[in-house]
């Protein structure tokens, strides 16, 4: 229940309860259901009001209470947490209505009381959700209004809410420290409601209102400015109106210390008006090879010297190459669906880095691996980048689905080795003597025209899977006359095919039949990966 002022000083305010039986609604001066009310009962229930003076679309990151038909109101500043009255909190059901009407129940409780810096608990509390409400169910939590000092609040115009479901107006007129019976000392700001004098719209809080927010407008949205803590009334001397005052706690005072509590669930408060910061990303990988363990590491940098807020990532892998794991040490990682992880973390600091690496103990079976990297902060728009990161084709990517795996195996008894299918661009698992572009998987030695060629495939990226091929010579077959040296009159040539075998040059070993020696050529496959 809304406590009520008993006494008010310049620092400290000391309150009392209401008693039982005074809850009520927020009063509003000229009350209209139409310009002051969130909600119209339709046929199917509440429904979002369409000619309310403040927009009542604005405001969908404000929940209600469903227990009892209390309605007392919720501010979301995250999408799990929202603050309120610590004298007035309890568990139970919040519900959220986005502008479309779809509605969304959440359990709440009590989890961690704000301190008031002086030694106690001031009469704020951060509640927590069953689970999370945001861009799934169309509700962005709401900022807090972040001035650059105490005073350059007064005389802001405010649009405050009951338990009622209700809004009304308000203007800050000044701040005060206040301490009601049971309740540590909280900083407060106080709006003043004239019986005499004033808008119609003008409002002020009654019991059961404890608790319910305040808002500012900036930027064109609503910015948390308090949420109700006690009133006041001053009886009016003769001629005289009665005052009411309105005392909410003061949420830009407590905006440090709420953050150190948010900070280990990866949020802060959202502010109105946030340092611009650039955020930028980027993908610098080791060379990453078919079926070897690899790594991506994805580091998101703050190149600005302000600290960067709310620091969202969300990585995207495609199908064909989920992470094995993500290492991610300061962040947060949600994984909703396969593929898919959602980071955050709290703040970054200016001029700083965090690297994300995603590992793989066996490196998929691609040619690339294409992330998507999508980056924001409070300070920061949104921004997209894709990494297309190219993975190396090995000789244990090419034999990965065969049972028999070794490079002299031969599974499918064509008589060609499974290195000798992969450097001459067979299918070890086809029994077949012809390779890519049907040309065949054994060397072709030609003589014509008063000349020999000699000629087999090779891969144009044979330097990067390992690969060599080494034409060497003999003139006895004998074991140790083999040599890598091109003997006198040999000539040797590497082009395309013709036509274009992708992949795959030819190369052709020539020389002249008159030759008097004899020669034998061969080429050796080595492997090293």
């Amino acid at each position: 229940m809304l406590p009520s002022l008993s006494t008010v000083s310049a620092l400290v305010v000391v309150v009392s309860f209401l008693v039982p039986g005074m809850a009520g609604a927020l009063e509003i001066r000229q009350y209209s259901a139409a310009r002051h009310d969130r909600f119209t009962q339709g046929s199917n229930g509440p429904q979002i009001s369409t000619t309310a003076y403040y927009n009542s679309s604005l405001y969908t990151a404000v929940g209600y209470a469903t227990n009892g038909g209390d309605g007392r109101q919720f501010a979301l500043v995250t999408p799990e947490h929202v603050l309120f009255a610590r004298h007035f909190s309890s568990a139970g059901v919040v519900r959220f209505m986005n502008a479309e009407g779809s509605v969304f129940d959440r359990n709440i409780t009590p989890s961690m009381d704000v301190p008031n810096g002086v030694g106690g608990t001031s009469d704020l509390i951060i509640m927590k959700l069953s689970e999370p409400i945001g861009k799934a169910e169309k509700i962005s939590p709401l900022p807090f209004l972040n001035l650059a000092s105490e005073a350059s609040y007064t005389n802001t115009v405010l649009t405050t809410f009951g338990q009622s479901q209700r809004a009304g107006r308000g203007v800050i007129e000044s701040f005060a420290n206040i301490q009601p019976t049971g309740i540590g000392q909280t900083r407060t700001f106080r709006f003043r409601y004239f019986t005499t004098v004033g808008s119609d719209d003008d409002a002020y809080a009654v019991g059961g209102d404890s608790g319910s927010p305040t808002f500012a407008l900036a930027n064109e949205r609503p910015a948390l400015v308090g949420v109700h803590l006690a009133i006041s009334q001053t009886p009016g001397a003769p001629q005289m109106p009665i005052v009411r005052d309105n005392f909410d706690t003061f949420i830009p005072h407590y905006a440090d210390t709420v953050n150190g509590l948010l900070a280990p669930d990866g949020y802060q408060l959202i502010p109105a008006y946030p340092e611009a910061v650039s955020l930028s990303s980027a993908a610098n990988n080791d060379p990453l090879l078919q079926a070897f363990p690899g790594s991506i590491p994805i580091a998101l940098s703050n190149t600005d010297p302000d600290t960067a807020t709310n620091v969202r990532m969300e990585l995207t892998f495609p199908a064909t190459a989920l992470p094995s794991s993500l290492s991610a040490p300061g962040w947060i990682v949600e994984n909703p669906a396969p593929g898919t992880y959602l980071l955050r973390t709290a703040t970054m600091a200016g001029n700083a880095s965090s690297t994300v690496t995603a590992s793989y103990t066996s490196t998929p079976v691609v040619t690339g691996i294409t992330v998507n990297v999508l980056h924001r902060s409070d300070g920061s728009p949104e921004l997209s980048q894709a990494f297309d990161l190219p993975v190396q084709a090995t000789f244990a990517g090419f034999v990965a689905e065969l049972d028999m795996k070794a490079a002299s195996d031969d599974p499918d008894l064509d008589g060609f080795s499974n290195l000798i299918e992969y450097a001459f661009g067979g299918d070890p698992g086809a029994n077949s003597v012809f390779g890519a572009g049907g040309q065949s998987l054994a060397p072709t030695a030609i003589s014509e025209d008063g000349t020999f060629t000699y000629s087999f495939p090779r891969r144009t990226d044979a330097a990067e899977r390992g690969l060599t091929y080494e034409i060497g010579f003999s003139e006895t077959l004998e074991v140790n006359s083999w040599s890598a040296t091109t003997p006198p009159g040999f000539t040797i040539t590497a082009a395309p095919y013709d036509p274009d075998i992708l992949g795959f040059e030819k190369v052709t070993a020539t020389f002249p039949v008159s030759a008097p020696e004899r020669h034998f050529v061969r080429v050796n496959l080595m492997l090293s990966e």
